[in-house]
């Protein structure tokens, strides 16, 4: 008779102990599987974004004018492409200098940068110039700061007077982040045109 009440707490705290250990096993993996599935959605989103500003950049639509950035901004949909958003897109219009007296003699460099939603998450990958009106770069075939750095070769090969058109979008989500676990998330797509 002892040894069957002896084995009925046995059995108890062995139900309590696996509670626990799957709670401490199960939880992060479950909330970590729903922090990456929903990433997934996003980079999804974002994707599809940078492929459509790309396209529209590259078809010639002029992102410098208030009604084009409106639309992006509508295609965006909740990624929030706002100045102080989560979203920033960044299209490049890059060309390798065709000109015998340049600077920038056979070197690609970004002739046109327009940078749409919050400028503060992140930069283009391959160079940042001071820009003017309607994105352009000021004398670029001698400025050299224009130069696209790690384009020109390591991305797509260039001859002398090719252009290229980059979309860079990147999406911040904080929402999904896990303190102490996962921080500063977010998802990031690029596209040469």
């Amino acid at each position: 008779m002892r040894s069957s009440r002896k084995q009925r707490r046995r059995g108890g705290s062995a139900i309590v102990e696996f509670v626990l250990a799957a709670a401490l096993i199960y939880t992060p993996l479950i909330l970590g599987t729903m922090v990456i599935g929903m990433n997934l959605i996003r980079a999804i989103q974002v994707t599809q974004l940078n492929r459509d500003a790309g396209h529209m950049f590259a078809r010639g639509v002029d992102f410098s004018l208030a009604g084009n950035q409106q639309m992006l901004q509508y295609l965006a949909g909740g990624l929030d492409l706002t100045p102080a958003g989560k979203s920033v897109v960044i299209l490049s219009q890059i060309v390798k200098v065709d000109c015998a007296s340049c600077a920038n003699k056979n070197v690609a460099v970004i002739m046109r940068q327009i940078v749409l939603g919050n400028s503060s998450l992140r930069s283009s990958l391959y160079g940042s110039p001071v820009t003017g009106p309607g994105g352009m770069v000021e004398n670029y075939e001698n400025n050299l700061g224009a130069r696209a750095v790690n384009f020109d070769g390591a991305v797509m090969g260039m001859n002398p007077g090719e252009m290229a058109y980059v979309a860079e979008a990147f999406y911040r989500s904080s929402e999904l982040d896990l303190p102490g676990f996962m921080t500063s998330t977010g998802v990031a797509a690029r596209g040469v045109f």
